[in-house]
């Protein structure tokens, strides 16, 4: 394996190839699918080897640092690394648990393994329309690997009145952990969808490396809500991406808090003509954590639209970057997207990196995007503090009060009081 050296300044990896015993891993894990998932995984390991590794030649890891991430010191043995827990609430003022059997018929819920045991034609037909692994070595490495995950499947005309709700428990450690997801909603099909990662071991350095496929065909409505709250001492590398057919519509909320560095690609391809996202984000990185979120909006037909807003505070030595581009295709005329992102920087010691981008190829468009990076702004401050509240009170209503568009979007109010804890329990810290 190749080391860093002073001729290889642009590395991020310390190895700049995976351990020689992944491929033995690889032929383990392949034969426990049936023929029919054999190609694609085959593929998708023959991209991950041929791939270069990112490096800061590649924009959108330029700001990223993973030399002390150690390939060789991961164990590979993850049977009992992941386990998924399952609740359907009720959308209503108590969110009360509703009963799995008042889930309309043919709708699935389970883990990946169970798919592919149960409904092999179904998830193989949705594996073979995924295209996620060519999105660079280590979704490619996921979709190869992944024997975990979720899937979720909706069919046509069909609406669910009840949330579902997946809690994603990894046992990191130093571990790591491969996860493939899939969701996919039919023709005029409508769902809400949350998802909550989580990381039960504190200590280890292990990474997650996963891919969430999502599908919506046409005049499909998903909502779909993740919260991201590993371990300060892990890493995360997760690509996804959601694909959307005439007149669908996506609502797309994502709040990364968690890991010791977290990389999430986000895209949303806009394939039909009408179709709609809105993608909101929140990022607090603090303690040297380091939260890097890439976006993308790809117009690929006529009329689509899109919207996107992340928000993000930096404080106490962490690093916030956000890439986003939104690409226009030259059939897309008629489209109309937004990118928007808002920072706040709490001390000299925090770091922030806004990019957003524009590649537009049609001309009968409306496009832009708006960044600004800043500190709390004093008269605000001053403003509460006027009125009997402490200085220390009036950050945490003034941060809180940055963040609430994003929350307030989020569909549960468990979930929403929630992240606010997590806001003050950051800012406490700091």
């Amino acid at each position: 394996m190749t080391k860093i050296t002073e001729k290889n300044p642009n590395q991020i990896f310390s190895d700049q190839n995976f351990p020689d015993d992944w491929e033995a891993v690889f032929n383990t894990k392949l034969l426990k699918f049936p023929d029919l998932f054999r190609p694609d995984r085959e593929a998708a390991w023959q991209l991950a080897k041929q791939l270069l590794m990112p490096d800061r030649k590649d924009e959108s890891w330029r700001w990223m640092d993973y030399r002390s991430l150690d390939f060789d010191s991961l164990d590979t043995v993850t049977n009992r690394v992941l386990s998924l827990q399952f609740q359907l609430v009720e959308l209503n003022n108590d969110e009360s648990s509703a009963n799995w059997n008042d889930l309309p018929n043919g709708v699935i819920v389970g883990s990946l393994k169970n798919a592919v045991k149960d409904y092999p034609e179904l998830l193989s037909c949705y594996l073979g329309r995924s295209k996620i692994a060519s999105e660079g070595k280590f979704a490619a490495l996921a979709s190869a690997m992944a024997r975990k995950g979720l899937f979720i499947f909706v069919p046509e005309n069909t609406q669910i009145d009840d949330l579902i709700k997946v809690r994603i428990n990894l046992e990191l450690g130093d571990n790591i952990v491969w996860t493939h997801s899939i969701i996919c909603l039919s023709s005029n099909a409508e769902a809400s969808i949350e998802l909550d990662w989580v990381n039960n071991r504190k200590s280890g350095d292990g990474l997650h490396n996963g891919v969430l496929g999502i599908f919506l065909g046409e005049n499909a409505r998903l909502h779909i809500d993740e919260r991201q709250h590993f371990g300060r001492t892990s890493w995360n590398i997760s690509h996804a991406t959601a694909s959307l057919e005439k007149d669908a519509h996506l609502v797309w909320n994502t709040a990364v808090f968690g890991a010791k560095s977290s990389k999430n690609f986000i895209k949303a391809d806009l394939r039909g003509k009408g179709s709609n996202a809105i993608i909101q984000g929140i990022m607090y990185p603090e303690l040297e954590q380091v939260v890097n979120v890439d976006t993308c909006q790809n117009h690929w037909e006529t009329s689509t639209t899109s919207n996107l807003l992340f928000k993000s505070v930096a404080a106490n030595h962490g690093s916030s970057i956000w890439h986003g581009m939104i690409h226009v295709d030259p059939l897309a005329q008629q489209t109309d997207a937004y990118q928007t992102n808002n920072n706040l920087i709490l001390d000299d010691s925090a770091d922030v990196k806004s990019i957003p981008g524009l590649e537009i190829q049609a001309d009968d468009v409306k496009c832009s995007h708006g960044a600004t990076v800043g500190r709390i702004d004093d008269e605000e401050l001053y403003y509460l503090k006027a009125r009997g509240i402490s200085e220390k009170e009036a950050q945490k209503l003034i941060i809180q009060g940055f963040f609430n568009q994003v929350i307030e979007s989020f569909k549960l109010e468990s979930t929403r009081e929630s992240l606010r804890e997590m806001i003050v329990e950051k800012m406490e810290r700091f």
